[in-house]
């Protein structure tokens, strides 16, 4: 008889064990989901991205409203107030970083452009590039059977994407309460898809080098001669960045460039773009001319910043044989390609030189390759 108790309080305590460990693994496992989840819950409220976005709010369009709530006594000031409420509450996430709005405002006067309405995309990408924000919120406000409409659009100022987002409320409604509805909607959609409105960081010079080098290796390369001519609107006469930078790239993927043995060839490459018919100037050891034409122009002046936007134009002409060496009766076009560029800086003859070279750059990137197969697909 005691030895059944003691085997039955045996198993009762063994059974009282066996519960408890899986108590414990229960508890265990509630407490490892929980930290989990609460890990998550922290790392999203406080999640912020590498960088801010930065973020300029321009005052609403409100012509179209019809009807306006007592403390709005102005068309103006209910557009102003639009703005200011969805700044203050875009303010707080610590995701973006807000142009100060004086300063916006400033910069659009000395633009020529309204503080208000919706922008196209040049005009974005200028404030954009005069500011340095990434995103432009703008948008428009009107009535609609007794109800005030908001509409914001969302723009990448590099980009031109564009997203696009509506609140709505009572004509007695507190404005606030819809301008907090309609930022937390504009905040949502800058935080989800804000990544994809920004241009992506652009790569490095010697990483595009590379690329292009990778892309000709291997390959025959002709000998280039390099004509651009170049000038400043309103100043005359500048440094030949465009040829330089064109030389440079050569350069740095192994071409060989004839020299101009100190002829001045800018008044002919600018004459030949006019007339292709245009002979070839002699004494020139080159089986192939880089021919075009780059000028620039004062954009705008923004306190101590001036904007310059540049054009460049380039063909490649094969002039000579390759087996022969000849000069060819009709020289032959292997590549053409062009580009518009803007920049800012402080001194007005380095922001046009600076456009002048990027603009070059970005078609000695495209257009190399292009020689290069052309050459050996015409000579083989």
């Amino acid at each position: 008889m005691k030895m059944g108790k003691q085997i039955l309080n045996n198993h009762s305590i063994y059974s009282g064990k066996k519960e408890g460990r899986r108590m414990k693994n229960r508890i265990g496992k509630n407490a490892v989901m929980l930290a989990l989840l609460f890990v998550c819950f922290v790392s999203l409220a406080g999640f912020t991205y590498a960088e801010q976005l930065t973020v300029a709010i321009l005052n609403f369009d409100t012509k179209e409203v019809k009807e306006l709530t007592a403390q709005d006594k102005s068309i103006g000031i209910l557009g102003a107030k639009i703005a200011d409420l969805l700044a203050v509450e875009l303010s707080i996430d610590p995701n973006i970083s807000l142009v100060e709005r004086d300063k916006l405002g400033n910069i659009l006067e000395e633009m020529g452009l309204g503080r208000t309405g919706i922008l196209d995309a040049e005009q974005a990408s200028k404030i954009g590039q005069m500011t340095g924000a990434q995103i432009l919120v703008t948008g428009r406000a009107f009535t609609l059977e007794r109800e005030l409409v908001i509409i914001a659009k969302i723009v990448g100022t590099e980009t031109s994407k564009v997203q696009v987002v509506l609140d709505k409320g009572n004509l007695s409604e507190d404005l606030t309460a819809i301008a907090k509805r309609l930022s937390q909607k504009v905040a949502l959609v800058i935080l989800e898809k804000g990544s994809t409105m920004i241009a992506k960081e652009p790569k490095k010079e010697e990483d595009k080098i590379q690329e292009l080098k990778d892309k000709i290796n291997n390959k025959d390369k002709p000998k280039v001669l390099v004509a651009i001519s170049e000038r400043h609107v309103t100043g005359g006469a500048i440094d030949p960045a465009a040829e330089q930078e064109f030389t440079y790239i050569l350069n740095e993927c192994d071409f060989i460039v004839a020299s101009k043995k100190g002829l001045d060839l800018s008044g002919w490459a600018k004459e030949y773009l006019k007339d292709a018919n245009l002979n070839m100037p002699v004494n020139i050891d080159a089986n192939v001319i880089i021919v075009g034409e780059a000028f620039s122009e004062f954009g705008a002046r923004t306190g101590n910043l001036i904007s310059c936007k540049a054009r460049v134009e380039i063909k490649a002409i094969q002039v000579r044989d390759k087996e022969t060496h000849e000069i060819l009766q009709t020289p032959q076009l292997l590549a053409i390609d062009r580009e518009t560029n803007t920049a800012v800086d402080l001194s007005e003859q380095i922001t046009a030189k600076t456009a002048i070279q990027e603009a070059t750059a970005n078609i000695a990137y495209r257009m190399i390759p292009k020689i290069v197969e052309r050459w050996n697909n015409k000579n083989n």
